[in-house]
């Protein structure tokens, strides 16, 4: 029988038949050094130069995925540090009204109970006249014909 650390040597001294397949046991390298600075078409360039042939557009498409892949397992000493507590007030909380612009909800003061407050569409609708006239708006239809009016 074999030896199995001389078969695994072996099997590891194996070229991998897809490019990605000899460029994964790279990757962790080829990531920290990016890290670090060194600008990804020298790392290209040095890639190409040892005789794996890959465009610059599929290089970078398996550095991401292999980041992509490699960011929700990696340990908690390999993340960043949790960002240090702001002294900066924060803003005041963004409300969804429903309209294509998000309103702000502002303290009350007497200049803001003053001013004109628009019914809203439940308030409109449960007066029948004010319901007619919500509706008519959308029931008048310009005409066809051109020049013609109605």
């Amino acid at each position: 029988m074999a030896d199995t650390d001389q078969l695994k040597t072996m099997i590891s001294g194996l070229a991998g038949k897809t490019v990605y397949g000899q460029l994964e046991p790279l990757m962790p390298e080829i990531d920290r050094k990016i890290r670090e600075g060194v600008p990804r078409a020298e790392i290209h360039q040095l890639i190409t130069a040892q005789g794996i042939e890959i465009s610059q557009g599929t290089f970078y498409n398996y550095l991401h995925r292999y980041r992509k892949r490699n960011s929700t397992t990696a340990s908690p000493a390999t993340k960043a540090t949790p960002a240090k507590p702001s002294n900066k007030i924060a803003p005041p909380p963004v409300v969804q009204n429903g309209n294509s612009e998000a309103a702000v909800d502002e303290p009350e003061t007497e200049s803001s109970k003053m001013q004109h407050v628009e019914p809203s569409p439940a308030d409109l609708l449960s007066n029948e006249q004010s319901r007619e006239e919500f509706a008519n708006q959308f029931m008048t239809r310009p005409s066809i014909r051109r020049g013609k009016k109605q």
